[in-house]
């Protein structure tokens, strides 16, 4: 019922979060200049999005362990949610880009994408993305955490698999696009074109989840 729902949504949200898809557009790109074959480019996004998909999944597990032991962290959590979704809607209106990463970070991540270049490469770099992305890609994935926390037993695994399907879907559809012909550098036209708008959406829709969530009591 809500808790699908807000789990639903909020994998949404996280979907289009820009962080983890300029760091894929990016190592694509690399990979069609570098080496250009399609098969290549197919075994390397998709060895990312799965390195990705099983370091976030984890990561929610532990993360919903944690916030089962200590409830009140559920709390600073949201507050962190807030901050970020309020942030990106402020710098969205201001038209300027906004992370809550590092930049030290950012420059670590460019390195180790230009470096590896291969499937395995890409299976070690998406790991670890995931990792190093959480603080840019946690806000939605806090709220359904919250929220999993009423839900036990096997739906629990069910529905935090189809999150984070979700959360990996435009990895592979990228992937696809980029493999088969259409140029990186149209895809960066789209995202510069969309990318304010979707970031003020994006943090006002995970403002609102928030809110619901508290209202719901998750």
């Amino acid at each position: 019922g809500e808790i699908f729902s807000i789990c639903v949504a909020s994998a949404l949200l996280d979907a289009v979060n820009p962080c983890a898809f300029n760091v894929l557009l990016v190592f694509l790109t690399l990979m069609v200049l570098n080496i250009g074959v399609r098969r290549k480019v197919l075994q390397s996004g998709l060895a990312f999005t799965v390195a990705t998909f099983v370091v976030y999944y984890l990561m929610g597990l532990g993360l919903l362990n944690v916030i089962e032991g200590l409830q009140w962290i559920k709390y600073v959590l949201y507050g962190f949610a807030l901050w970020i979704g309020s942030m990106e809607m402020i710098n969205g209106l201001r038209g300027k880009e906004w992370s809550p990463i590092p930049a030290k970070w950012k420059d670590r991540v460019s390195r180790g994408l230009e470096m590896i270049l291969s499937p395995l490469g890409a299976l070690l770099i998406g790991g670890f993305v995931g990792v190093v992305l959480l603080p840019c890609t946690s806000g939605p994935y806090v709220v359904a955490l919250s929220a999993l926390c009423g839900v036990k037993g096997f739906m629990r695994y069910t529905i935090l698999t189809i999150y984070n399907l979700i959360f990996v879907f435009p990895f592979i559809a990228l992937t696809l696009l980029v493999a088969f012909g259409l140029r990186t550098s149209k895809l960066k036209k789209f995202k510069s074109k969309v990318g304010r708008v979707v970031e003020i959406l994006t943090g006002g829709a995970l403002v609102g989840l928030v809110i619901v969530s508290l209202i719901f009591g998750f």
